[in-house]
């Protein structure tokens, strides 16, 4: 609480309510909450009473004079853009008073909803998100599990620029896989009785695919690959006969879409595309791949397929046809 005293301004005493004290004495109140102000002369002498209010970088808004020991008005609905400071003064010339006390009102609110946790992961760390967004002031977030403690604060840090987002770096290993974290977040204007937190859980990667796929010569094929498993989420390739990477071509098209890759193969041949092929997923907890084993039939199978059931309805056709004139 931010305080100027004139005058004989300890004889003027301010009380708002409903509203907290932080621990470095400033008040503040909650956003949307009916707030009463109410200045009073301890003397109980009558002067000129008046309230100012001050936006932060504005010029001074006067209101509400009246000849009275106390002066008192509400606001409703408060809102962020009533904060700033609020000064009450009273002035007397016969009596010889003339005093103002100033206070700091802060408007708080909490952030939206719970935190969210996700992972991301560099060629050296893991590093795991906690965001809580959307609240003044910035919120407080813990970050808690095996290996988070007092002794390696350095491995925890606020996205630039965004104290609603706090950061826990990991180095790459195994041995966190299964391994659960938590953060939990609080904040002076949150009052629900439920914990505002969040988990992740770090995993390695397991990728699922169809083992056998069938393609014709000269048409396109393509390849589906999805991420069953995987915290942080797994970076995918394509492989063919497990050692040689596909890089799009003329050849090869792939694409993601989330955690799902598609590798196109443009205009298939039995020669050169049918054979092995491995979707490789990996994150910092290890690597995996699943075997796909393509076959590229030399004839449109589907076409013969199409031929001969015509040809087996045209039979049944005549058939019944000379069944009928029999009769």
């Amino acid at each position: 609480m931010h305080i100027v005293i004139t005058g004989n301004a300890a004889d003027l005493k301010i009380s708002i309510a409903p509203s907290e004290v932080l621990p470095n004495g400033t008040k503040f109140v909650l956003r949307h909450k009916n707030v009463s102000f109410h200045c009073s002369s301890l003397s109980q002498q009558k002067s000129l009473m008046s309230w100012s209010f001050v936006r932060p970088e504005s010029k001074p808004e006067e209101f509400t004079e009246i000849v009275e020991s106390f002066t008192e008005f509400s606001l409703a609905n408060m809102v962020h853009s009533l904060q700033g400071n609020y000064t009450c003064s009273a002035n007397n010339t016969a009596q010889g008073i003339e005093a103002s006390t100033t206070v700091e009102v802060l408007v708080y609110y909490p952030p939206t909803g719970f935190p969210v946790c996700h992972s991301e992961f560099s060629d050296t760390n893991m590093y795991l998100y906690c965001s809580w967004v959307g609240g003044y002031p910035y919120p407080t977030l813990v970050w808690s599990g095996e290996g988070v403690n007092d002794e390696n604060e350095d491995a925890e840090h606020f996205l630039p620029g965004r104290n609603d987002t706090k950061i826990l770096t990991l180095s790459k290993s195994a041995t966190y896989d299964g391994k659960m974290f938590k953060c939990t977040g609080s904040h002076f204007a949150y009052t629900s009785r439920v914990e505002p937190s969040c988990t992740t859980t770090l995993k390695a990667p397991l990728p699922e695919s169809e083992p056998l796929v069938t393609g014709s010569v000269e048409k396109n094929k393509t390849l589906i690959c999805r991420v069953k498993e995987g915290n942080p989420p797994p970076k995918l390739s394509w492989l063919r006969n497990s050692d040689t990477e596909i890089r799009p071509s003329n050849k090869y098209v792939i694409s993601n879409d989330g955690q799902v890759s598609y590798l196109t193969i443009i205009n298939c041949s039995k020669e050169l595309d049918e054979g092995t092929y491995f979707c490789k997923s990996e994150n910092p907890l290890g690597t995996k791949e699943v075997e796909i084993w393509v076959s590229v039939n030399s004839k449109n199978i589907s076409g013969l397929v199409a031929g001969i059931t015509v040809v087996l309805l045209l039979s049944g056709a005549i058939f019944f046809g000379l069944y009928l004139s029999y009769l």
